[in-house]
């Protein structure tokens, strides 16, 4: 169940305080189906699927699985958190879009995406248009509160 608080917070939001209490019962009835065995987690681990790319080397916030006799088998996507007070860190920012990139690479190299800053989610869809080139596109950006 999502809760909104009546009145905006002043005071800045933790990143994991952020994930756990608006971003997850926002994003799990999105991606989690029992039926297509695939399931959205708050990342511990390393994705499944990452290569040794030195950008790739720490783990995405959050990672869409598929679920293979009930074993985490393979990355459909990948997604970055930042606080808001991290929305003017346009370095942060962009290296963070440069590992989601790394990190949809590698699942398309495997199987033939997320961001969100502050209280923007932004949507991106990756795809292997020719041998060697990969295109990301930005499908979509939702205000959270």
């Amino acid at each position: 169940c999502l809760s909104l608080p009546l009145d905006a917070i002043m005071s800045d939001i933790s990143e994991n305080d952020y994930c756990s209490r608006y971003l997850t019962p926002a994003l799990q009835p999105l991606f989690d189906d029992d039926v297509k065995n695939t399931q959205l987690r708050w990342s511990a681990t390393v994705a499944a699927n990452k290569r040794s790319c030195s950008l790739a080397n720490r783990r995405p916030d959050y990672i869409i699985t598929t679920l293979t006799d009930n074993s985490f088998s393979s990355s459909l996507g990948h997604g970055e958190v930042k606080s808001h007070a991290e929305s003017d860190n346009h370095y942060h920012t962009n290296m963070d879009l440069l590992r989601l990139g790394h990190f949809c690479k590698d699942s398309i190299d495997e199987h033939k995406l997320l961001t969100s800053i502050g209280p923007l989610l932004t949507f991106y869809l990756m795809e292997l248009k020719a041998d060697g080139l990969y295109v990301m596109q930005e499908l979509n950006t939702v205000r959270m509160p």
